[in-house]
């Protein structure tokens, strides 16, 4: 019969793990979303409705986030809760993935631990994910991250079809976001430093099952109709994405470890500092995958090259393991020379430091209080978040959707021209053209000969109302632009500005951000 130890979901440990995992991230159902949430909200919605990704609803993104969404917006309905509920199901699902992982890397290494860091990198990464709040989560790397921890889990399994497996879950990562891709580099090189000999057989394998689901994907959108503009659309992004304005700076990558995971940063290090004058070589082995793990999530921030934001969300599944195993290296060794001021010493400095030092969990903290005051007063909670005149306030998105919904039909059609889709899902109008949102008119993956189809099937619908937002300034070109700027002065929207001027009037403004146009009796 096997142990515990072999038979994971038999573990009492594991359940209680992802019970209090469970508790640690329930805030998070209460949060609302933001700009790109409400894009992948509304392309969801419209597929729902029929329409066809990329051919009908245009993004920049691989399709599984939509999938994702439009699954959850299918079952739970097309609100807030649905799509927060799908982030927190793949959260769960990653500290289930990572707490097999981590568990049984240490138990393949020669006197293991004695503590569990199972349970620790669960919990860690439920913390962390906390911690990032309504921007940086439902997200395209946010749902990538249970594929790419079951890629390294299933990876050293001795089946063939594991293997496979392996790679297909990457292969579901890359189209989640195309840079996951990198994640095989990785799994290749501890494959080769494992099995050595068997390791080229293995990783073939491995690559076969990516390819294979690459297949199964392009293939399902070839049915949908959806390749060609797929992959135009993605040479559109690859030729230009260079070319684009970007805050990027080395330094961020080492900033971000830091704001990620700041004061267990300090215990890893210390873990491997005692473990190098020790000459205890098993905390090395025991890092090697998750260390490989983080570098590759940071060739994929730097393949991005984007500031800080959601980009660095990757690097999490290799950065929280090495985490929660050498602070529980660090545990074990405290425990071993049974020093109880030693103990004390190390509490004192935990919290003394998490005074200075730790800002994560001052965050985890203020985001779990917005979730239960988006319950207790969530006008208030909403209102907490952006600003007035800016690219992203909730209230605005609330008050444009009331708005719409008040003054159309159920079968008029709706343009906003700004970064308003959700005022598309919650109002229940269709838009008028398949740009959802006008954030990247001017970064230069969407060729002018787009916008000009976008005016003409404006000319052709004639939707009802046509709306123009007027501080959600951008700087792609080095320079703040606002939608209403971008509208009067750059040339390519002048037929589209002309049509608005002739074809229909101002007749209101919605929170001093939106100018209201309606079509001409």
């Amino acid at each position: 019969m096997k142990s515990n130890s072999s038979s994971p979901f038999r573990s009492r440990a594991f359940w209680v793990t992802l019970g209090v995992c469970a508790v640690i991230y329930s805030p998070s159902l209460f949060w609302t979303l933001g700009l790109d949430q409400n894009i992948f909200a509304e392309i969801a919605s419209l597929m729902l409705h029929g329409k066809t990704l990329y051919v009908d609803a245009w993004d920049v993104k691989p399709p599984n986030v939509f999938y994702t969404y439009a699954l959850f917006e299918w079952i739970f309905g097309q609100n807030e809760f649905a799509v927060r509920l799908s982030d927190y199901v793949f959260a769960i699902m990653a500290c289930a993935a990572i707490y097999l992982g981590v568990k049984r890397r240490t138990q393949s290494i020669p006197n293991h631990f004695q503590s569990n860091p199972g349970s620790m990198a669960a919990i860690l990464l439920a913390l962390t994910l906390l911690s990032l709040g309504l921007a940086d989560t439902a997200q395209t790397e946010s749902y990538s991250l249970f594929f790419i921890i079951v890629a390294a889990l299933l990876s050293f399994e001795r089946r063939i079809i594991m293997s496979f497996l392996a790679g297909a879950a990457i292969g579901v990562a890359a189209f989640y976001k195309t840079t996951n891709v990198v994640f095989l580099l990785p799994i290749a090189i501890e494959l080769a430093l494992l099995q050595k000999r068997r390791a080229p057989r293995t990783i073939a394998i491995v690559v076969g099952g990516f390819f294979g689901w690459c297949a199964l994907q392009l293939g399902v959108l070839a049915i949908q109709g959806s390749l060609t503009e797929y992959f135009r659309i993605a040479a559109n992004v690859l030729q230009h994405h260079s070319g684009e304005v970007s805050q990027f700076r080395p330094v961020d990558l080492i900033r971000t470890i830091w704001i990620y995971a700041d004061l267990w940063v300090l215990f890893t290090l210390v873990a491997i500092v005692c473990a190098t004058l020790g000459r205890d070589w098993r905390l090395f082995r025991a890092l090697r995958l998750p260390l490989l793990f983080l570098s590759a999530g940071l060739i994929a921030v730097v393949m991005q090259n984007k500031g800080w934001g959601y980009q660095y969300v990757v690097i999490i599944p290799g950065l929280i393991a090495c985490c929660a195993i050498g602070v529980s290296y660090s545990a074990e060794r405290l425990h071993a020379t049974r020093n109880h001021w030693a103990l004390l010493l190390l509490l004192v400095i935990c919290g003394v430091s998490s005074r200075v030092l730790e800002k994560s969990i001052y965050r985890t903290i203020h985001e779990a209080k917005n979730g239960f005051v988006s319950i207790t007063n969530h006008p208030r909670y909403l209102a907490s978040l952006g600003q007035p005149h800016s690219l992203y306030y909730p209230p605005a998105t609330e008050a444009l959707a009331i708005y719409i919904k008040s003054h159309t039909a159920s079968s008029d059609r709706v343009f906003i021209f700004g970064e308003e889709p959700g005022a598309y899902w919650r109002s229940g109008r269709l838009p008028a053209t398949r740009f959802v949102y006008s954030l990247l008119f001017t970064s230069g993956v969407i060729p002018p000969e787009d916008i000009r189809a976008m005016t003409d099937s404006i000319v052709h619908i004639r939707p009802r109302l046509c709306i123009v937002e007027r501080f959600d300034t951008l700087t792609f070109r080095a320079r703040p632009e606002t939608s209403q700027s971008l509208l009067e002065t750059d040339t390519l929207f002048h037929p589209l500005h002309e049509l608005i001027r002739t074809s229909y009037t101002v007749t209101d403004t919605v929170c001093d951000n939106f100018i209201i146009y309606r079509l001409k009796d």
